[in-house]
């Protein structure tokens, strides 16, 4: 009995033109050799003001990311998924200095050593993929997790440490 019902079934799926089209679940790992540029801009305000400084550094990637491509299982693919994302960057440090006047240097300098950094995604992202083959998330939602240590110098001598793992937008 049941070869009949799929017998019958099956020709009727056919004959409707409908037929069983799936996306693609893929795994995705960064070249090796890869780098970024992480650049961070500190503000600093006090009852004598603000002020604020910026500084970048490479840092080489590892990591890997779950996706999926669609809508169905053919190329060309207009669509793409991320639902897990595991970027790592080695260690880095970043130098701040705040409130300079330019005879004198720099009255407050912070050196920061971030360590320990992972990029993942906060929720799934998706975006259209262009003619190009590039897909621009915009709005994404990431989590960022780091360790710091801040040496602060100058007229102030400090030093903290501590951990991030907040999700936040792009910017």
């Amino acid at each position: 009995m049941k070869r009949s019902v799929i017998a019958v079934t099956v020709p009727v799926i056919l004959a409707s033109g409908g037929f069983a089209v799936a996306d693609v679940d893929t795994s995705l790992t960064v070249d090796s050799g890869s780098s970024a540029s992480v650049s961070m801009v500190l503000e600093v305000s006090t009852f004598v003001g603000s002020s604020s400084d910026s500084d970048s550094a490479s840092a080489s990637v590892t990591g890997d990311a779950e996706a999926i491509l669609g809508p169905g299982d053919a190329e060309p693919f207009g669509q793409m998924s991320i639902t897990d994302l595991s970027l790592d960057l080695s260690n880095t440090s970043l130098d701040f200095g705040f409130y300079c006047v330019p005879i004198f240097g720099c009255s407050v300098t912070a050196d920061l050593s971030v360590t320990n950094f992972n990029l993942g995604v906060a929720e799934t992202i998706t975006a259209p993929i262009a003619a190009n083959g590039n897909a621009t998330f915009n709005n994404a939602l990431f989590n960022p997790s780091f360790s710091f240590n801040a040496d602060i110098g100058g007229l102030i001598s400090a030093e903290f440490s501590g951990d991030f793992d907040e999700a936040a937008e792009q910017t």
